[in-house]
């Protein structure tokens, strides 16, 4: 984990997009050209950052939760520099199926006993936080539609995950399967929960 790997670029992307859409969607504001120039921030994340961080959170669940909450909080702080942004429930609840699925990828790179245990876990708190601002008005019920679609799907992928009391992987090839599957369920439930981030709820 020393070298950012492209996957990781892209990692930081779709909840960068989002954090920008949230911050912007409530101004009224968004448009893609308000977060072009956040972009360079990837680069600074990837070239300065990556590597302290990465032998900071010796552990990559650790660090896969960071890389998905740290870009939607650093894009929307940068595009509203408050403390008020940063103590926003809300953000931190769209910023939470980022971490979940990122971390999900990267339990699957080394399984172990609790490994199906937390996989159901983290997909199932990736659906479920958006429930609470959908329930209190705050986010646009839209962007639960995918994210509740991919639960079923990872609850199904689940059951490719077959490790042994000695942490050893069963069924090799389906293990592999599991992981493309939840690298799958990271790209499209993260665009879709970006593509949302922006939009206002209903009224």
């Amino acid at each position: 984990m020393s070298r950012p790997r492209p996957q990781d670029l892209l990692e930081f992307l779709l909840p960068l997009i989002a954090g920008a859409a949230y911050v912007r969607g409530r101004a009224e504001s968004f448009t893609l050209s308000s977060i072009l120039w956040l972009l360079p921030c990837i680069s600074l994340f990837a070239g300065t950052l990556w590597a302290p961080v990465a032998r900071l959170l010796r552990d990559p669940n650790l660090a896969a939760l960071a890389l998905g909450f740290a870009p939607v909080i650093l894009a929307a702080y940068v595009l509203q520099p408050s403390p008020l942004t940063l103590q926003d429930p809300v953000l931190w609840c769209v910023a939470t199926p980022f971490a979940m699925w990122c971390a999900a990828v990267r339990l699957l790179e080394r399984p172990g006993t609790q490994t199906r245990s937390l996989f159901l876990l983290i997909n199932t708190v990736a659906a479920a936080v958006l429930l609470v601002p959908i329930i209190g008005g705050r986010i646009h019920w839209g962007m639960i539609i995918l994210p509740f679609a991919v639960f079923r799907i990872a609850a199904n992928n689940a059951d490719k995950i077959r490790v042994n009391f000695a942490g050893q992987p069963e069924d090799l090839v389906g293990l592999a399967e599991a992981r493309v599957i939840a690298g799958r369920i990271q790209w499209i439930g993260g665009a879709w929960v970006a593509a949302w981030a922006g939009v206002l709820p209903s009224q």
